[in-house]
């Protein structure tokens, strides 16, 4: 893992040169290729032996770029949850830990970042009270942490748990705007609405292997679209 995001860093200070890289190593093999069955002969070289070389590192580089490129453009799912994580919810469970026995906490999984703006928050609340549940909007304070607004989701008295919307996910809209940019002869929302569920599926993916670290996992749970609680 350490190695994975030593090599991620590389690329991020260097994309381009190993992309040039990358492309090079692509160009010498075809080289190497032709001279094969090219009836041309160099003095202490072996096209077969080069090209059999040469075949191997391409492919080994090629699947290493496809990772390291992939990484890189989730790379801001992973920091933001690694952050909301680490900034949020562990200060927030350990102090409601303190507080009473056995909370437990809720996250809203969108299935597009456009459902964390306020009036797609308000449709869910009020689906979510339209399952008989009770809203009540309060202030968590970790002792470790910043305040924070959350909601408390009530079925019936002592059967309660708190629910969040992770609105940090907003803050991806402009780097997909900027990839989508960066790229041509793509349609621009459709574009926007696949990289924007590829980085919400990456960012609840590493928050789930946090809180599973942390061993967090029995009192934060993942709440998607059906709005099903685990209370």
């Amino acid at each position: 893992m350490k190695l994975k995001q030593y090599l991620v860093g590389i690329y991020n200070r260097n994309s381009r040169v190993v992309k040039i890289g990358h492309y090079a190593v692509i160009a010498i093999t075809i080289v190497a290729f032709l001279l094969w069955f090219l009836p041309i002969e160099v003095k202490y070289f072996d096209p077969e032996a080069a090209f059999t070389i040469l075949f191997a590192l391409s492919a080994s580089y090629g699947v290493l770029f496809k990772i390291l490129l992939d990484e890189a453009e989730f790379s801001p799912s992973l920091a933001l949850a690694f952050g909301y994580v680490e900034n949020f919810l562990e200060p927030a469970i350990t102090q409601l830990i303190q507080d009473e026995e056995n909370p437990i906490f809720h996250i809203y999984k969108p299935d597009s970042i456009q459902e964390l703006f306020e009036k797609n928050i308000e449709r869910t609340r009020k689906a979510i009270e339209a399952k008989g549940f009770k809203l009540s909007d309060i202030v968590l304070e970790p002792r470790y942490s910043r305040a924070r607004d959350v909601i408390l989701i009530e079925k019936e008295e002592g059967n309660q748990t708190y629910f969040d919307f992770p609105g940090t996910l907003k803050s991806l809209l402009p780097y997909i705007d900027y990839k989508i940019a960066s790229r041509s002869n793509e349609s621009d929302i459709e574009e926007k609405e696949r990289l924007g569920k590829k980085l919400i599926e990456k960012f609840f993916k590493k928050t789930e292997e946090l809180i599973a670290k942390k061993e967090l996992s029995a009192h934060i749970k993942i709440c998607d679209k059906q709005l099903y609680f685990d209370m």
